[in-house]
């Protein structure tokens, strides 16, 4: 569970308490809209976001944003309905390179100076 901040058709806001540590921002009389939880991830769409921010569209399908640490790889992750990974945008802080993916593959990169890669070999796993 988590701690809920309500908005109701009939009593205004509504505001419960528990212990968990989460956040709710509910609308339409219960439905969660967001969650933050204990580790400070942010779900819209979701009530147990597995990164810093995730938007959920339908089913698994959706959008994350995971920041692995200051020297290392950041991601926007693009997901079906099955929870595949169909596209991916990566900056690589190791070799300062924006890379841009569709089905696992890397297709594209932008080097640190600036030099515009196409049809790379990169292959991702579905991380």
């Amino acid at each position: 569970m988590a701690s809920t901040i309500n908005a109701t058709t009939t009593n205004g806001v509504a505001v419960t308490g528990d212990t968990s540590g989460s956040l709710a921002l509910q609308t339409n009389n219960g439905t969660t809209a967001v969650t933050i939880d204990t580790s400070q991830n942010v779900g819209i769409g979701t009530s147990s976001p597995d990164n810093k921010l995730e938007v959920a569209l339908t089913d698994n399908a959706g959008i994350n944003l995971e920041q692995l640490g200051a020297s290392q790889t950041g991601y926007i992750n693009w997901r079906d309905s099955d929870g595949t990974l169909s596209g991916r945008i990566s900056y690589d802080h190791g070799t300062d390179a924006m890379r841009f993916a569709t089905v696992n593959t890397e297709r594209m990169r932008i080097d640190t100076s600036g030099n515009v890669l196409i049809g790379g070999t990169t292959n991702y796993s579905s991380t």
